[in-house]
């Protein structure tokens, strides 16, 4: 079979805004409406096309996919068939802003699409060392269960459930005729499609019971403060589908490392001395090793030395990243008379120097000189 143009389906220019072709599918939405063409299957079809060409070029990745790659960009290059068509009722649903009146009763469906439970949202605490070596958290979350006394149909035991006789057992209501249709909850089921003639004691007719229910979340080595993992379909509530769990990680701070992706940054202070002549200093590591950080001689404040596979797990991908160690040198403070006059003295014997030993120092100088010519 052809496949279909999408362009020249819904009547645009391939360089059409998003709200062209918004307004172009509008436009033939209404005019081969089936409510609007019953029996007509030419209108059927068209109505079927127009649906899956707006499916694509409704969609802006999608589009580019399109505009790229053709049919094998959105579809895998496949004919153009509707045996997802029930499906593209919903694109009709969200342009028009309502329910598509009987939509799917028209093209077989017929079927209240069934509920889902409500999504739920837990948060986890993590020390930052789990969150370097990974972990297992169990936690309770509280679900709704169906009601063991009813079984779920919020009736007392031994009572009777019947259809409504309002919607005829589909939980809403239609007015209007032909095209323009009115779909509402049914003010006297509220929606659920049966009345009840005596409530269940124990869930008080709402058909499920909450209760408590753990879970285990496996925590990848390397995760990072602020992710989110799904526990998919842990969030029961009945009869209903069941929806998902999201675990939202928050990893408290560390004492030493700050990180930046899989870097982690730290600050060694450094005195005068250790920094002019060079020095080794111990520094512990997230797996718990020491290792010997090398203080070249002459070392500046600020100076970054990079300790390579030494930081966080790349989460997702294998090897690790570095540790970042900024030095940062310190001055001698609470000098006693002797220490200042050594001080001075080592000075004067630098001044003497024909050797520049403070390179920075003096190019600052330098520059101010240039100011007051």
């Amino acid at each position: 079979m052809a496949q279909l143009d999408y362009y020249k389906t819904l009547r645009v220019e391939r360089d059409a805004s998003a709200e062209s072709i918004k307004k172009a599918y509008r436009r033939l939405a209404i005019k081969y409406h089936p409510d609007k063409n019953q029996g007509d299957k030419e209108a059927e079809k068209k109505f079927k096309e127009m649906n899956e060409a707006f499916s694509v070029l409704g969609d802006a990745e999608k589009r580019q996919k399109y505009d790229s790659f053709g049919h094998q960009g959105v579809n895998g290059g496949g004919s153009s068939d509707y045996s997802n068509f029930n499906d593209l009722g919903d694109i009709f649903d969200s342009v028009f802003g309502g329910k598509a009146g009987n939509f799917s009763d028209v093209f077989g469906g017929g079927r209240r699409r069934q509920q889902r439970a409500n999504d739920l949202q837990y948060k986890i605490n993590l020390e930052f060392e789990d969150a370097y070596k990974g972990c297992e958290h169990t936690f309770n979350i509280q679900v709704h269960d169906t009601c063991n006394e009813c079984k779920g149909n919020g009736a007392k035991d031994g009572t009777s459930v019947k259809n409504c006789t309002r919607c005829g057992g589909k939980g809403v209501t239609i007015s209007g005729n032909g095209f323009m249709q009115l779909q509402q909850t049914c003010s006297s089921c509220g929606g659920r499609g049966s009345i009840i003639e005596e409530t269940c004691r124990s869930c008080n007719g709402g058909g499920t019971k909450m209760r408590s229910k753990s879970l285990q979340v496996k925590i990848p080595a390397g995760i990072n403060d602020g992710d989110k993992m799904a526990l998919r379909s842990e969030a029961t509530h009945g009869d209903l589908v069941p929806g998902d769990v999201y675990v939202w990680i928050n990893v408290k701070p560390h004492f030493l490392y700050e990180r930046n992706g899989s870097d982690l940054y730290c600050s060694m202070p450094v005195d005068v001395f250790d920094a002019s002549l060079g020095s080794k200093i111990e520094l512990p590591t997230m797996s718990g090793k020491r290792v010997k950080v090398n203080i070249p001689a002459g070392s500046q404040n600020g100076k970054i030395l990079r300790l390579r596979g030494e930081g966080m797990p790349r989460l997702g991908k294998s090897g690790q990243g570095d540790i970042l160690v900024e030095v940062k040198v310190e001055t001698p403070v609470n000098l006693s008379k002797k220490q200042i006059e050594l001080v001075n003295e080592l000075k004067s014997n630098l001044n003497q120097d024909k050797v520049n030993h403070s390179p920075n120092s003096q190019s600052w100088k330098d520059k101010l000189k240039s100011l007051f010519k």
